[in-house]
């Protein structure tokens, strides 16, 4: 007999909204001005990877105004890089990559850092640039990523890690789509290591679960708007939710989904007839918090806050 553990919580878990936490984008620039945008991006403060370009830097936008290298996460930096390297430049790359972490920075002073480089880079970023990565995360409070099981279909890579709490990952670093889904709670401490006191998070009391889709587009910022919610598909199950079962093969499917994340644990069985008969569990499991299409519905208002826009009127609330 499978013996199923579940936890309690004190109340119904509770979905926060929906934030940007990573953002690449990339753009071209005329020959004219590529020598003013590689010199200023060499005088930056802080020393970035230089990856496949020649020239990389820096800058620190957080409100403490702290030296370069106060946050050694690099959420709170800005990062610019220019003049691809002859090889990556014969597959069309775009002269200059902008990354950085809009939930942790201030638009304005996105706009101000940007504007420094060249006055007419942020706007043309907003609205011609090439999104080539976004992040789009949304935090669960009170339930721990151990007890939910995720499910999404056609991803063939999973991996669990448990280094500093559980992440399980879906999709392949080069997918153009993947999540990561993650205790937040372990995170922020693991983080805080890394950064000075002005900028360390408070330690969340209650557990949290970090949704996260790991988007490469390649279309330009609100171009987005047109496209359909890949959290839609995202099955999430509630451990507490599943029904108990006297069958020796569902206890080990759930210990399998805890290994290695329930999208493997599935495709171990693919061609059994358990298959079909545990997905239908798990999609009954779904959790009753879970709402993808709200989720979805508040993408107007991040991308809006970004470029530091108002909501565009066919998208508002």
């Amino acid at each position: 007999m499978a013996v199923i553990f579940v936890h309690k919580y004190p109340s119904v878990p509770v979905v926060k909204a929906l934030i940007c936490d990573g953002l690449t984008m990339t753009i071209d620039v005329p020959v004219g001005k590529q020598q003013q945008i590689k010199k200023c991006i060499q005088e930056l403060p802080g020393k970035a990877p230089k990856g496949n370009y020649h020239v990389s830097g820096s800058l620190p936008l957080n409100n403490q105004y702290l030296p370069s290298g106060a946050d050694k996460t690099g959420e709170t930096d800005l990062i610019l890089q220019c003049d691809p390297m002859d090889k990556y430049n014969k597959n069309n790359m775009r002269f200059l990559r902008a990354k950085w972490n809009p939930a942790k920075t201030d638009p304005l002073e996105v706009r101000a850092a940007l504007c420094s480089v060249a006055p007419w880079l942020f706007d043309e970023l907003m609205f011609n640039g090439t999104v080539t990565q976004i992040d789009l995360t949304v935090d669960v409070e009170g339930v721990r990523c151990d007890d939910l099981y995720f499910h999404y279909p056609k991803s063939t890579i999973t991996e669990v890690r448990t280094a500093s709490g559980r992440t399980e990952y879906i999709g392949g670093e080069k997918s153009p789509i993947r999540w990561r889904l993650y205790d937040k709670k372990a995170q922020v401490k693991q983080k805080n290591k890394g950064k000075a006191k002005p900028l360390q998070e408070s330690v969340p009391e209650q557990e949290v679960t970090r949704i996260e889709l790991v988007k490469k587009p390649y279309c330009k910022l609100f171009e987005l708007l047109a496209m359909p919610s890949p959290f839609v598909k995202l099955t999430i199950a509630a451990h507490n939710n599943l029904i108990v079962h006297n069958e020796p093969c569902w206890g080990f499917f759930l210990d399998s989904c805890q290994l290695r994340g329930a999208s493997s644990a599935l495709q171990k069985i693919s061609g059994s007839d358990l298959h079909g008969k545990f997905k239908a569990r798990l999609l009954k499991g779904q959790a009753e918090w879970w709402n993808p299409e709200n989720v979805w519905a508040q993408l107007p208002a991040v991308l809006a806050k970004i470029a530091n826009i108002p909501v565009p009127e066919d998208h508002a609330a």
